[in-house]
């Protein structure tokens, strides 16, 4: 976004926030994002107002899927999948980020409570598992992710502008999954919330990628024989140009 329209939207922002005397008021730039083949990631400015000083911790998280997560061992020298859990609500996507370290806003009961920071990220097994159990199988979700640019290990920095106006970019990769996402925005004071919002966002596909996305979804017998289809047409004029060669 132009720095022109960004101090624009914020000023407007401002004057809402002091006309309503709302605590706070936040906005993104963009409420969709959309990907196609040349997709390589997007920048979402998240801006707003606060009426009253505090800090701001800003927590991005989404869309929540169901993983099964397998725990490989050697087995008379082969590697075999020994053991398997399975998660619920994982979220695709989780990034932070804040005006001050999260130690010195909230206390850790704090954070964990609103699930702020990849420690207090919870992630619970669909069937009940002794804690020591479970923990090789979340470190690994979280090890994944962070390692896929999807979950973001150092938190982000959200700058005030003055003494009423802050913003954060948060950065998603062109490996984002699709669906829906959420912007959970907390103005903090003396370790407690003052005020909160939550905005929504979308990443979806578009063009070509899209209907090839629908159609391996909603009619999974039809794609599959399309795809079949294709791969008999790509051997037999690979024989053909391979037998004239």
């Amino acid at each position: 976004m132009r720095a022109p329209a960004t101090l624009a939207a914020a000023l407007t922002l401002l004057v809402a926030t002091t006309a309503t005397a709302e605590p706070l008021v936040a906005d993104l730039s963009s409420h969709r994002i959309t990907i196609d083949s040349g997709f390589t990631g997007s920048d979402v400015l998240l801006y707003g107002a606060v009426d009253i000083a505090g800090d701001m911790v800003i927590v991005v998280r989404g869309p929540e899927e169901r993983i099964v997560v397998r725990r490989k061992d050697r087995v008379a020298g082969l590697w075999m999948n020994r053991a398997e859990m399975t998660f619920d609500r994982v979220p695709g996507y989780y990034a932070v980020a804040a005006s001050r370290p999260l130690g010195k806003i909230a206390s850790t009961a704090f954070l964990g409570l609103y699930q702020i920071g990849l420690d207090h990220l919870r992630l619970e097994p669909v069937t009940e598992a002794a804690e020591p159990l479970a923990v090789p199988f979340r470190d690994a979700i979280v090890r994944n992710r962070v390692r896929n640019g999807l979950y973001r290990d150092r938190i982000g920095t959200v700058s005030f502008l003055g003494a009423r106006l802050f913003r954060t970019t948060v950065r998603f990769p062109a490996n984002a999954p699709t669906g829906s996402y959420k912007a959970e925005i907390y103005l903090i004071r003396d370790g407690q919330v003052v005020s909160a919002e939550t905005t929504p966002l979308f990443i979806s596909k578009t063009g070509f990628q899209a209907e090839i996305n629908y159609y391996a979804l909603n009619r999974p017998a039809a794609y599959g024989l399309v795809a079949i289809a294709i791969a008999l047409i790509a051997g037999w004029l690979a024989a053909i140009l391979f037998r004239r060669t």
